[in-house]
């Protein structure tokens, strides 16, 4: 018989079946369990600095945009006193023209009012996706 029941059978009693059981035959029942929460600290994995200038840097900068305030909106609409310059924000971006690739360099104006500190920056284009050096031209 190929397929039929098998031969070998065990003898009644035999103790080679709680072999694999012997912790739990071993184990306190009445002990209850203790479970523990183990708590794992998470992580944030650090971005590498420099990636997206070390992109470009095989690239020349061929066209610089600048954002800068003009007209009444130099001037801070609570106090009426003319904006100053506090610092330049310079970001490149990656300009695809068929065959050849270009880098654009924007760069924003951030303005301050001396005289009551607030701060604005002049609106400008937003990329595709956030944090990307790419154009829609690509």
């Amino acid at each position: 018989r190929r397929f039929g029941s098998s031969s070998e059978k065990y003898a009644d009693g035999y103790e080679q079946t709680d072999l694999f059981n012997e912790a739990e035959v071993n184990a306190d029942t009445d002990t209850a369990e203790i479970e523990e929460e183990i708590v794992i600290p998470s992580h944030k994995r650090k971005k590498r600095t420099g990636k997206k200038e070390e992109d470009l840097s095989n690239f020349e900068v061929t066209e610089t945009i600048e954002y800068k305030l003009t007209g009444e909106d130099r001037y801070c609409p609570d106090c009426g006193t003319k904006y100053k310059v506090v610092t330049k924000e310079v970001v490149k971006r990656l300009k695809f023209i068929p065959s050849t690739f270009e880098v654009a360099e924007e760069v924003t104006y951030v303005y301050s009012c001396p005289k009551c500190g607030a701060m604005i920056r002049p609106e400008k284009e937003f990329p595709l996706i956030k944090g990307s050096i790419a154009t829609p031209s690509l």
